[in-house]
C-alpha cells in the first residue's frame, strides 16, 4: 500500500518492519514515494526514512547497530548500487539522502545490516529524467491501461522495439489476473502482429534484432528463427545500452522447465560468447559468466578471457560462480588452482563484507558462506590437499547454523573423505547429512555404498538405513508453536496439529526457487487428497492483496498465510523457499532450504515414510 506524503523538494520512502528488517503485520507496514506529486527525477536528492515498529530491535534505544540503505539503481552504464549508513533521528526514525543520477530507469531500496535482509524490507519505483519523461522501458505496468502506455513508449522512444514484446506479455498476465484468459487463438493473431510490425520497421539495430528474437522465440517453430536474428545481432559487434540492462539478461539467460526438468540456455549463451568477448565489463557479460558454469561444451579461451576481467571484482557470487566453473572436473575450463584463488578471494569478501561496503553485492556476507566453505573444500580435496579439506570442512559444519549449510557441508565433507578411501567416516558424514533433508541429494556415495553395504541391499536401502540411523544423533530445530490466519479466514495453530503429520513451505512470490517446485509441489498435495492424517500449510512473506491476485494467476493448493514474516522469523527461518515436515508428535523430521522440480516427490516420499512407522 501507498501513501502519497506531502513533500516538495525530496522523496520520503517510509519502511516499518519487525525485528531484523522484516515486515510486520500489514497494518503496519508503510511504504510511501513522494516528490511533488511525481516519482524521483534524475539530478534530485531523496531522503529515504525507515521507520521499525516497536516490536524492532532497531526501536529500542539502547540499539547501536548501524543499519543501511542499499539503493540499486539500474542506469544506462548498468547496475550501481549505493550503500549509505542511516542516521538515527530519534528513537523511530533512521533517514539518509540518496542522489539519483543522471540515466536511472530504476531504484530498488533495501533496508539492511550487512548480514541480514528479508524480501520484504524493499521497496522498487521508477525515475523521471530531468524532462519529467519516464526513461525507457519504464512504462508498462500490468494493468488495463497497457495500450495507451505503449503509445506512449513508441512515441518518446521509437527505437525501443523491445516496448513490443513488454506490451504483448504484460497484456497476456493482465488478462489472467482479471479472469479473462484469452484463447489460443486471439493470443497467436496478437504475437504475429506484434512481429509483421517490428519486422517491417526493419531498423536492424541490436535493440530491434533481440526483440524481434524474443517474439519469435515465444511463436511455435519460432526457435530457429529466435537464433538466427541473435546470430545476426552479434555480427553487428557495436555497444547498445541493453548490454547493460542487467533485468533483460536475468531474463535471458534464465533457465526454463521442460518436462519437469530444468535446462539452461547454453545454445543462446554459446551464440552470445563473441560479443561477450568484446564487451566483457558488461552486466550481460557478468550475468553470463555466472549462468554458463555447467556448459561443458564451453569455448575456454573465451571463457578465460572473460573472466579475467573479473579477477578484481568482490562480487562474492561473480566469484563463486568462476571458482565453480574451474573446480568442474569434465569441463575444459577445469583449473583447481585458479578456482582456489577466485573462492579464497570470495570467502574473503564475504567474511570481511567487503562487496557489501563496496555495494558489488550486498548479499554476499548474508548467508553465502557455507556454500563458499562446501566448494573450497572440494577444491582443496582436487589439489590433494585433503587433510586440509577435512579440516575447514569440520570447522565449518561446526559453525554452520542453518540446516541447509549443515546438509551441504556435511555431503561435501563425505565425498572428501570417499576420495581418500576412508569410507567409515564418508558414511559417518553422509549419513548424518542426508539425515536433515528429503535425501535427494547423493553425489558422490557410489563408491561408499559399494565399500559399506550390507548383504544385497540397494542404494536406495543403503541410503535410507544411515540416514535413519544417523537421524538419532542430529538434531533438527524444534519448530515453536505459533498461531496463524489464513486467505480464507480459517484460523489454527501447530499444536493443535498433533498427531498428524504436518508440512510447511515458506516461500514468497517473487521467489524464483519457489516458481520451480510450484508445479511439483501442487501435484504432491494432491496425491494427499482425502488423506486427514496429513495438514499442509504455506506461509507467504506477501500480504493478503499481493497473494490473492496472485492466486488467481496461480491457484494454490495450500492454506495460504498471508504476511507471514513474523511467523518465519519465529522458526528461525532464513532463506526460501523452506521445508519443514513435523511427524505426529511434533518433533521436526525435515528442515530443508531450497527449490527444485522435484521438491514434491521428495517431500511426499518423506511423508509416506513416516506413515510406514506408524503401521
Amino acid at each position: 500500500m501507498q501513501y502519497r506524503l506531502a513533500l516538495v523538494l525530496f522523496t520520503t520512502i517510509l519502511f516499518s518492519t519487525s525485528a531484523l528488517l522484516a515486515l510486520g503485520n500489514e497494518s503496519t507496514a508503510k511504504i510511501g514515494v513522494d516528490v511533488s506529486n511525481s516519482d524521483p527525477k534524475w539530478g534530485e536528492t531523496i531522503t529515504v526514512s525507515y521507520v521499525p515498529p516497536d516490536s524492532s530491535a532497531y526501536a529500542k534505544k539502547n540499539n547501536k547497530d548501524t543499519i543501511y540503505c542499499a539503493a540499486m539503481l539500474n542506469t544506462s552504464g548498468g547496475s550501481n548500487t549505493l550503500v549509505i549508513p542511516m542516521k538515527r533521528k530519534s528513537d523511530k526514525l533512521y533517514s539518509c539522502l540518496l542522489p539519483v543520477p543522471d540515466s536511472t530507469s530504476s531504484i530498488r531500496l533495501e533496508i539492511c545490516i550487512p548480514t541480514d535482509r528479508v524480501p520484504e524490507g524493499i521497496t522498487i519505483f521508477t525515475c523521471k529524467d530531468r524532462n519529467n519523461q519516464p526513461p525507457p522501458g519504464t512504462i508498462f505496468e500490468t494493468s488495463e491501461n497497457i495500450d495507451s502506455a505503449f503509445a506512449v513508449e513508441r512515441k518518446l522512444y521509437p527505437w525501443n522495439y523491445l516496448a513490443y514484446h513488454a506490451a504483448f506479455e504484460n497484456k497476456i498476465e493482465f488478462a489472467e489476473m482479471t479472469g479473462k484468459k484469452l484463447p489460443d487463438s486471439t493470443r497467436r493473431a496478437m504475437l504475429l502482429s506484434a512481429i509483421k510490425e517490428v519486422r517491417e520497421a526493419n531498423a536492424k539495430t541490436v535493440n530491434w534484432y533481440f526483440a524481434l528474437a524474443e517474439l519469435e522465440e515465444m511463436r511455435k517453430g519460432g526457435d530457429s528463427t529466435a537464433a538466427a536474428l541473435i546470430a545476426e545481432a552479434v555480427k553487428l559487434r557495436t555497444y547498445d545500452p541493453l548490454y547493460n540492462n542487467s533485468n533483460y539478461w536475468n531474463s535471458f539467460f534464465a533457465p526454463h522447465m521442460s518436462g519437469g526438468k530444468v535446462f539452461m540456455p547454453y545454445e543462446k549463451s554459446r551464440a552470445l560468447a563473441p560479443l561477450v568477448e568484446m564487451f566483457p565489463t558488461t552486466e550481460m557479460a557478468k550475468t553470463w559468466l555466472q549462468r554458463v558454469t555447467g556448459d561443458t561444451l564451453l569455448n575456454a579461451t573465451v571463457y578465460n578471457k572473460i573472466a579475467s576481467r573479473w579477477k578484481t571484482t568482490y562480487d562474492v557470487d561473480v566469484l563463486n560462480s568462476l571458482a565453480y566453473a574451474y573446480s568442474m572436473e569434465k569441463s575444459p575450463l577445469y583449473n583447481a588452482t585458479l578456482a582456489l584463488e577466485y573462492i579464497n578471494r570470495a570467502e574473503e569478501s564475504s567474511r570481511k563484507k567487503i562487496g557489501f561496503y563496496m555495494g558489488q553485492n550486498i548479499f554476499g556476507s548474508m548467508g553465502r558462506i557455507g556454500g563458499l566453505m562446501q566448494l573450497k573444500g572440494t577444491i582443496l580435496s582436487q589439489l590433494g590437499k585433503h587433510e586440509e579439506a577435512i579440516f575447514i570442512l569440520k570447522k565449518s559444519l561446526s559453525e554452520a547454523k542453518e540446516t541447509y549449510d549443515k546438509e551441504r557441508i556435511g555431503m561435501a565433507l563425505g565425498r572428501v573423505y570417499a576420495t581418500a578411501k576412508n569410507f567409515p567416516e564418508a558414511e559417518r558424514a553422509f549419513g548424518t547429512a542426508l539425515s536433515y533433508g528429503t535425501r535427494r541429494n547423493t553425489m558422490g556415495i557410489d563408491e561408499v555404498y559399494a565399500q559399506r553395504k550390507q548383504n544385497n541391499e540397494s542404494k536406495e536401502e543403503y541410503i535410507k538405513r544411515i540416514a535413519d540411523f544417523y537421524s538419532k544423533q542430529v538434531a533438527l530445530p524444534a519448530l515453536p508453536d505459533f498461531e496463524y490466519l489464513t486467505l480464507d479466514g480459517i484460523k489454527g495453530s501447530i499444536k493443535q496439529h498433533r498427531g498428524k503429520t504436518v508440512v510447511l513451505d515458506f516461500w514468497f512470490i517473487s521467489c524464483p526457487g519457489c516458481a520451480i517446485e510450484r508445479q511439483s509441489m501442487s501435484d504432491m498435495v494432491d496425491s494427499f487428497k482425502g488423506d486427514n492424517s496429513v495438514v499442509f500449510l504455506s506461509v507467504a512473506l506477501d500480504n493478503a492483496n499481493s497473494l490473492t491476485a496472485f492466486q488467481e494467476k496461480v491457484p494454490s493448493k495450500f492454506p495460504v498465510v498471508p504476511s507471514g514474516n513474523a511467523i518465519a522469523e519465529k522458526c528461525g527461518v532464513t532463506g526460501y523457499p523452506t521445508h519443514v515436515i513435523l511427524d505426529p508428535n511434533g518433533n521436526t523430521v525435515m528442515w530443508e532450504l531450497g527449490g527444485s522440480p522435484t521438491s514434491g516427490d521428495d517431500i511426499r516420499k518423506r511423508v509416506l515414510e513416516i506413515h510406514s512407522k506408524r503401521k
